[in-house]
């Protein structure tokens, strides 16, 4: 079991916690929660988000959203899907690759727990269920760095769904069909790897941070 050392400090470098959940599971609330629980562990924590407010994660942003006045579930596009999930894993691709090298790589040798909203396999969920091949979105991935722990928010689609209905945008992400695919693929990459803790997100906010605050504590170590 991988350990959190109190004061960001480890025999080697930080470590990276990347939350993952369908759009609508709750990561947001989520992910404040956690930093803060760190932090009061004693444990140096940096958030960081995917897609950044760098200049292409800001392209990103703009590719992703929709108004009001496009709440329909079909995204309209002169590309046919494949050629759009391709698109949208090179811009994601790049987007991460310049995070982890100016900000998570640099933080994690000094020490410090990088706490990231989304990370790769999010990718490797979202553009494989848009119609990208995964092989393929792993080879552009190559170069990024994957996270030592990776907690998924795991909610039924119409739960998600439901909570998003109020806001004033939607992203292109939000319909039925590809969230279903998209929560299927989470649990699928979460069985390739013995590093995942899947949180119930369909419970109150109250017991989904208690399970996160028992599951955390596992992991870290005294001083």
């Amino acid at each position: 079991m991988i350990k959190l050392m109190k004061n960001g400090k480890n025999q080697h470098s930080g470590r990276y916690i990347a939350v993952e959940g369908i759009d609508g599971a709750g990561k947001t609330t989520i992910i404040s929660f956690i930093k803060k629980y760190l932090e009061n562990k004693g444990l140096d924590v940096l958030l960081v988000q995917e897609p950044t407010d760098d200049d292409i994660g800001k392209l990103i942003r703009r590719r992703k959203k929709i108004t009001r006045d496009d709440r329909n579930d079909q995204l309209i596009s002169s590309l046919d899907e494949i050629t759009e999930a391709r698109i949208d894993a090179l811009l994601f691709a790049a987007d991460r690759l310049q995070l982890h090298y100016k900000i998570v790589k640099p933080s994690l040798d000094s020490g410090k727990i990088v706490l990231s909203d989304r990370s790769i396999y999010s990718s490797f969920a979202y553009q494989t269920c848009q119609g990208a091949d995964l092989k393929w979105v792993e080879k552009v991935n190559n170069f990024a760095l994957k996270p030592h722990v990776v907690v998924l928010l795991d909610c039924p689609v119409d739960i998600a769904l439901g909570r998003l209905k109020n806001s004033d945008y939607r992203e292109k992400f939000e319909n039925h069909e590809l969230l279903s695919c998209v929560r299927e693929q989470y649990l699928y990459l979460s069985k390739k790897d013995n590093n995942w803790i899947i949180i119930n997100a369909e419970e109150s906010i109250n017991d989904v941070e208690k399970e996160i605050a028992s599951i955390l504590d596992n992991f870290i170590s005294p001083p």
